[in-house]
């Protein structure tokens, strides 16, 4: 399993970035969480298969409909075998 921290940056918060987060990384099998930052990024935390994590950046590169994202920083994470599903953190 490999672990990923990413930080979305653009015009990602109030367009449902969140729940698109969420519904992409389900359809993958990614388990992790995905949460609003105060300086207006979203930030993430991804786990599973390389090859779905990638397509998961991928996807939210391109964001919903209504979003703008200008950037995807990465950054390699420990997995969490404590993590079984995907969440939103508050």
């Amino acid at each position: 399993m490999i672990a990923y921290k990413l930080t979305i940056a653009g015009h990602v918060q109030g367009v449902w970035f969140r729940q698109f987060t969420i519904d992409a990384a389900l359809s993958f099998g990614i388990t992790g969480w995905v949460k609003n930052d105060p300086e207006g990024t979203v930030s993430a935390f991804i786990q599973g298969d390389g090859e779905n994590l990638d397509s998961l950046i991928k996807l939210l590169g391109k964001g919903p409909d209504l979003a703008e994202v200008k950037s995807i920083s990465k950054s390699a994470a420990t997995p969490d075998a404590s993590i079984v599903d995907f969440s939103i953190k508050h």
